[in-house]
């Protein structure tokens, strides 16, 4: 199980940043008191723009939020890498990069990046910490100009103002959004509007037929879970708050005018899209390969551990059987 962790340079910008603002990394209770008042923001006010100019906003996105969403965009480029979806001859454009959480992994992969931050406060920030990386090229742009030699970007950052006449101009998209089932219900109709435009899904998505859990379900949504290791003064200021950290969730996508490659047969591959359910003398999960929604099932007499993680994508090798909506090993 892989555990995702901080790395020091963008621990110490943490500290750098909060000290600018007059606070230590180690005065958690002060810290959790931001992080509570930018949940209530957030929850009271889904569709606002994040308050930038309050020195509490800076505090708990500085502390908080930057850690958790560098940490889900790093899982989503880890996934885009293995699959060779980046083109680092395309034009990187990051839409809303806020602090730049999602920026520092695109700077590992492409020469130049641009981007749009309607917030020059945010950007102030992240001019400072982009500094402690000094392999990222960035350029602040004003407008959004899309063609197709162009990668389109996008962390907690996607509204109605980005048009899906807009997106259909680019090679690719990266979208990373809250696991809500609003937000992620909404990410898979997107999905199903840009295949209509000649866009393929790489990511999570292992086919290109319409989304099982839009067609079969109005309560499925298709998101993800990773283990994190975080730091004591991180842990600290969770120590103050109702909510903790284990594992974190997200939706994303993977699109692009390329065709993904398929080095097995199609059906063979599937991705891991729910938790490990445990039932009577068997385990089973929810899985993604085509219009159907399906599960995959370990008998207990066969083995006593699922072996894959939500996520994962797992290979269905040997003989498979089908009962109802479970594929199973024949033992």
């Amino acid at each position: 199980m892989k555990k995702y962790k901080l790395p020091t340079f963008l621990e110490n910008q943490v500290e750098v940043q909060l000290k600018k603002l007059g606070i230590g990394i180690a005065e958690s209770k002060k810290i959790s008191d931001a992080v509570l008042r930018m949940s209530d923001f957030y929850i009271q006010n889904p569709d606002a723009q994040t308050p930038w100019k309050e020195s509490w906003c800076q505090v708990a996105q500085i502390a908080y939020y930057l850690p958790l969403n560098y940490l889900r965009a790093q899982y989503v480029c880890d996934e885009a890498y293995k699959l060779s979806f980046f083109d680092p001859n395309t034009n990187c454009i990051e839409v809303g990069y806020g602090l730049g959480a999602l920026t520092l992994h695109l700077g590992e992969v492409f020469r130049k990046i641009q981007g749009i931050e309607v917030s020059q406060t945010a950007h102030s920030f992240f001019q400072d910490i982009i500094k402690s990386q000094n392999s990222v090229s960035f350029n602040q742009v004003k407008k959004l100009e899309v063609d197709d030699k162009s990668c389109v970007c996008f962390s907690y950052s996607l509204t109605e103002a980005i048009s899906v006449n807009q997106l259909k101009l680019a090679d690719s998209i990266l979208i990373i959004e809250p696991s809500t089932h609003q937000d992620a219900r909404s990410l898979q109709s997107l999905r199903q509007n840009l295949i209509d435009e000649g866009f393929y899904a790489w990511a999570p998505c292992t086919h290109q037929g319409q989304c099982p859990l839009l067609l079969h379900s109005q309560k499925d949504w298709c998101h993800h879970r990773i283990h994190i290791d975080m730091p004591d003064w991180f842990l600290g200021i969770e120590k103050h708050l109702p909510f903790k950290n284990k594992t974190l969730t997200l939706s994303y996508l993977l699109m692009s005018k390329r065709v993904p490659e398929l080095s097995l047969p199609q059906r063979q591959k599937v991705r891991i899209i729910g938790d490990v359910l445990e039932e009577k003398g068997k385990s089973k999960a929810l899985i993604c390969r085509g219009e159907e929604r399906e599960f995959f099932s370990i008998l207990h007499r066969d083995s006593k551990e699922f072996p894959h993680e939500r996520g994962d994508i797992a290979v269905l090798c040997g003989e498979i059987e089908k009962k109802g909506n479970e594929l199973r090993l024949k033992g």
